[in-house]
């Protein structure tokens, strides 16, 4: 007989134990997690706490010149030129989101009492939860991995030709939209197709205008490259899809070339980290602290950018790699560094390079078995200025890009816990809590919800010692 569970302190109190024994990783046949696996095990900045309205980083932008020359054996000491001094601060604000350089990142997971009516024992119920934990704990990684290479902005890239309808696989076999049809598939340009994966949502706005939101994705093609086209991707119309003005959409009608691509709800809500901190800015920056980046005195805070000044694209070349690790080597010194790129990239790159500057660290030593694991890791590159460097290819990275960190460069600035927080339900037990009626009075309904979060942002501390080649292609 099925057991009688009408409160929200049993369901917590078994979502507590799921948390305590299953932990995060996961085998999934989605493969998000493992899509993310890249970027959450090699970019991992060492975790520092946020308190009260933020904190400040003093910057000592050069060191103090007081040291000169002279023939004159008994002239007077020079007087000291004092360094250059500055701050920067991670600002927390909780009421003007615009003075805030921290986002929250939400995770809600949810069932009905139907949902556990046939379930026959405890254990099952741990592990319809432990789905449900599984479900929000890799949604969480994957998304933090991908908004990780994304701009502040949170754009993902652009509709790079006329959508069509979604009757094969292949975009270019498709035939023609038909108008009022409820899904369409897109060509996915200048942005990764590693972020797009089936079931998630996804926004598309023309400019600042929300054309639809919540178009859920039903397919992706990794296969149909050329130029800055990277794959094709199959969206649909959701019962959440709505438009600018709150009006339902109900085809695909309005969907063209040339419009933005957002994960649902990110746009202008991305975290500060390596697609921001890597952005050139332009007049009337507002930067981590409030901070004007074009201003002279605060340039520091730009990594070098090789080819950023270029008009068009071209495929990368070794000449490209020497200048980015010449321009690494006057400032960085004697620091282990990696570069982070797409796998297309890395691929031409070690073509273009030729066998006689890779090495490849034997797979039966541990350090060989550590770095096999990472696929590129496993074979690096010789570099006459920086040494060996590591090339990670990353199917979250951001193409047309080539990014060298100094990994024990960054940190991740978190306000409460630097994973996710549950919030407690009902009366302090548990998590889980049951939701009110969408009609006020109503009373409650037989859903359960369970919300978590974290509060990020993660900081460069010498931002120059990192170097980008921009404008570049694998092809």
């Amino acid at each position: 007989m099925a057991e009688p569970i009408d409160s929200a302190i049993v369901l917590g109190a078994v979502q507590e134990a799921a948390i305590r024994v299953y932990g995060t990783e996961f085998l999934r046949q989605t493969w998000v997690g493992k899509m993310a696996e890249k970027t959450n095990r090699f970019f991992m900045p060492s975790k520092d706490a946020l308190v009260g309205d933020g904190k400040y980083f003093k910057i000592k932008r050069g060191p103090t010149d007081n040291v000169r020359f002279g023939r004159e054996l008994n002239a007077s000491f020079a007087p000291p030129k004092a360094f250059d001094p500055a701050e920067i601060k991670v600002r927390v604000n909780m009421r003007d989101a615009s003075a805030s350089d921290v986002v929250r990142i939400g995770v809600s997971i949810r069932c009905s009492l139907y949902d556990l009516r046939g379930i026959s024992s405890e254990g099952m119920i741990v592990n319809l939860v432990d789905e449900m934990m599984m479900d929000s704990q890799d949604g969480f990684g994957f998304k933090l991995a991908a908004s990780r290479h994304l701009p502040r902005s949170g754009l993902i890239g652009s509709i790079g030709s006329t959508p069509k309808n979604t009757d094969t696989v292949k975009y270019a076999n498709a035939s023609t939209y038909t108008s009022g049809s409820s899904s369409c598939k897109i060509q996915v340009s200048g942005g990764s197709i590693g972020v797009f994966k089936q079931n998630f949502r996804y926004d598309i706005y023309n400019g600042s205008t929300l054309v639809a939101s919540n178009m859920r994705c039903t397919d992706v093609d990794t296969s149909e490259v050329s130029g800055t086209i990277q794959g094709t991707v199959d969206l649909a119309v959701t019962s959440d899809s709505v438009t600018s003005g709150g009006g339902a959409v109900t085809n695909c009608n309005g969907i063209a070339s040339g419009h933005s691509l957002y994960f649902t709800g990110n746009k202008d809500n991305n975290i500060y980290s390596l697609g921001a901190w890597f952005s050139n800015p332009s007049a009337g920056d507002s930067f981590i602290g409030g901070v004007d980046r074009t201003s002279s005195s605060n340039r520091y805070l730009i990594p070098s950018n090789i080819r950023g000044e270029a008009s068009s694209s071209r495929r990368i070349q070794a000449a490209d790699f020497d200048a980015m690790g010449d321009a690494i080597g006057y400032v960085a010194g004697d620091t282990p560094l990696a570069t982070l790129t797409d796998p297309r990239m890395v691929t031409s790159l070690r073509q273009d390079l030729g066998n006689d500057v890779m090495f490849t660290t034997p797979p039966n030593t541990p350090i060989g078995e550590r770095q096999y694991a990472f696929g590129g890791m496993g074979v690096q590159f010789q570099h006459p200025t920086l040494g060996a460097v590591m090339l990670v290819g990353d199917p979250l990275a951001a193409p047309g890009t080539v990014r060298a960190i100094v990994p024990d460069d960054w940190t991740c600035e978190h306000y409460g816990p630097s994973d996710l927080e549950w919030v407690p339900g009902d009366g302090g037990n548990g998590y889980f809590y049951r939701m009110n009626d969408s009609t006020p009075g109503s009373g409650k309904t037989l859903i359960y919800q369970a919300d978590g979060f974290a509060v990020l942002s993660d900081f460069c501390k010498f931002p120059k010692r990192q170097a980008q080649i921009s404008n570049v292609s694998s092809s």
